[in-house]
């Protein structure tokens, strides 16, 4: 685990390991707005190094381990310069950009603003902000004010996870129901979430020129519109498209090895 200072009070978090050859791919996970490296690192990225790939897994300014500047708003600005930033002093070789939810948003900012790339895996990101997803994310920093974010994930784990995942969560809730903390409103956490309801997802997806896979858990019911991914998903001219039907949202927790099957499978096909 490693530091990269930004500044005397800023700074990310991160856990980088190199490819064991020159053909190997480094994977750069970007997380989602709640997540922080371990849901990377306790699966799916360790698989991938057994592989031969390199990753580099990090933690946004505001998430654990990542310090930032009292009075600093952590917006989409703020975080994808951050991975801009990062990339270019780390230089990992033979990129590919993975993104969980809004992270998949700011990987393909990234590429936009430079950053080269020999593919990019955006997880559960196509989506156009509507009134649903809308309420979603104003009363995230409302559940966290309440009740931290183990009230937030206790109240959205079965609209967002694949029934297996949402069984066994479902027992740890209720057979031993949690204290629920309100988060303090200068926390990290708290600045994040607060910001991430003013993203930017009008996304020019036809500008996506390295190839491009979606994966989507069909049992996302919060996200996940099915007219809605067929007209963006439609307008990337490099996609390849993967559906995993007994998953919902957050499948480097669901289901970290076919996650890891599906992508070694984009950067090398199976032989026919």
């Amino acid at each position: 685990m490693s530091m990269m200072s930004l500044s005397d009070t800023d700074g990310l978090h991160y856990e980088y390991n190199t490819p064991q050859s020159d053909s190997g791919k480094t994977f750069i996970f970007v997380n989602a707005i709640t997540g922080d490296t371990s849901m990377w690192e306790n699966g799916i990225a360790p698989l991938l190094r057994n592989q031969g790939h390199g990753t580099l897994s990090y933690n946004f300014r505001g998430q654990a381990n990542s310090p930032y500047r009292p009075g600093l708003e952590l917006t989409e600005t703020v975080i994808v310069d951050d991975l801009v930033h990062l990339i270019g002093k780390l230089t990992p070789k033979n990129i590919v950009l993975v993104g969980l939810s809004i992270g998949s948003l700011y990987a393909v900012k990234a590429l936009f603003h430079g950053v080269q790339a020999d593919g990019i895996v955006m997880i559960n990101m196509l989506r156009r902000i509507g009134t649903r997803i809308q309420w979603m994310n104003d009363i995230v920093p409302q559940l966290m004010a309440a009740g931290g974010p183990t009230l937030m994930r206790d109240a959205f784990t079965h609209l967002i996870t694949g029934p297996e995942f949402a069984e066994k969560a479902r027992a740890a809730v209720f057979n031993a129901p949690p204290e629920y903390v309100a988060m303090d409103p200068d926390s990290g956490p708290m600045n994040l979430v607060t910001h991430m309801g003013k993203a930017d997802w009008d996304v020019a997806y036809e500008n996506i020129s390295v190839p491009a896979l979606v994966i989507t858990g069909l049992h996302d019911r919060v996200f996940y519109d099915a007219t809605i991914f067929e007209e963006l998903f439609a307008r990337i001219p490099t996609a390849t498209r993967v559906d995993m039907d007994h998953v919902g949202h957050m499948i480097p927790l669901e289901d970290p090895d076919r996650l890891a099957q599906v992508i070694l499978d984009f950067i090398e096909p199976p032989k026919q």
